[in-house]
């Protein structure tokens, strides 16, 4: 099968496979048919094991751009077809939309919002949001013995304190008090720091654009009109808020669904992790040796 270097094969992989459930030849077609012409050549076997395709696949796309990105890694992309992938081959049940079962709709089922959207790639207007590779160039992905995968990157910090996850894309009251924001006093609701807003919206607004210069207000405004003991009720406020406030929301729960807040350990910065992570974890800039273990 024929692939080319522009557009970026693994950022139309990642675009598709959220509503892909297996991985065969029609996927692999429908990625042939959209990326044309070729430079490059990516030969599939079909008689070799799920996680064999899967690996040459990945190997294939960070050697594929012409400068070599790992974004893959942090994307949901693999069909769910075994359930002992590697970390490192991120599987579509971690995509942002699912089926959800919807009498209502045609067939029975509807797409729902599950998890955050990814935070690096394009976006849908080919607008940047951020890459794995801190903007440099990275060196050949390796896989090592066993299910390990050697890339280069460096650690940027160590996962401290952890707050509990968004769930549904609603903020928690715990979320305010490890950013240090007592929102309410005696005069009202207080203003919200700019570290935690920011981080709430992953600093961009919708498509990669720049974080819109409203977005401190709407977050004062969603949590004067949540109830105080349960934190910002996002999806509430997204069916009474005016439009500013939505746009505000919208994106919010975009970025933080599932996900949990921290403070990383050594400089005490402030961010997002999935929802499964934990103290001890930690934050990586993936461009020299480290080791992704299974």
């Amino acid at each position: 099968m024929e692939l080319p270097t522009e557009p970026k094969a693994g950022h139309i992989v990642s675009g598709f496979t959220q509503k892909e459930q297996y991985l065969g030849k029609a996927v692999l077609t429908k990625l042939r048919r959209a990326l044309e012409p070729r430079k490059a050549i990516f030969q599939t076997d079909y008689s070799q094991p799920f996680f064999e395709l899967c690996k040459q696949f990945l190997l294939f796309i960070v050697g594929d751009a012409q400068r070599h990105n790992l974004d893959i890694l942090c994307r949901p992309w693999a069909p769910r077809r075994e359930r002992d992938l590697p970390s490192w081959i991120r599987s579509a049940a971690d995509a942002p939309f699912g089926r959800r079962e919807a009498s209502h709709a045609p067939g029975g089922f509807q797409l729902a919002r599950k998890n955050g959207d990814s935070l690096v790639g394009l976006s849908s207007v080919q607008a940047p949001y951020y890459d794995a590779c801190r903007s440099q160039r990275a060196s050949d992905a390796q896989v090592g013995e066993g299910r390990s995968l050697l890339v280069t990157g460096f650690q940027l910090d160590v996962i401290g304190e952890t707050a509990v996850h968004s769930a549904n894309g609603d903020v928690p009251t715990e979320w305010f008090e490890l950013a240090g924001w007592q929102s309410r006093d005696g005069n009202g609701i207080t203003d919200p720091p700019e570290w935690l807003w920011r981080t709430l919206v992953a600093d961009r607004g919708p498509d990669g654009t720049n974080a819109r210069v409203y977005y401190a207000r709407a977050l004062k405004y969603a949590v004067e009109h949540s109830t105080p003991e349960n934190g910002l009720e996002t999806s509430a406020l997204l069916y009474r808020s005016n439009e500013v406030v939505v746009d505000f929301l919208e994106r919010m729960k975009a970025v933080i669904f599932n996900r949990k807040l921290f403070l990383s350990a050594t400089y005490g910065n402030l961010g997002l992790a999935p929802k499964n992570a934990k103290a001890g974890d930690r934050e990586s800039a993936k461009h020299f040796h480290i080791r992704m273990p299974h």
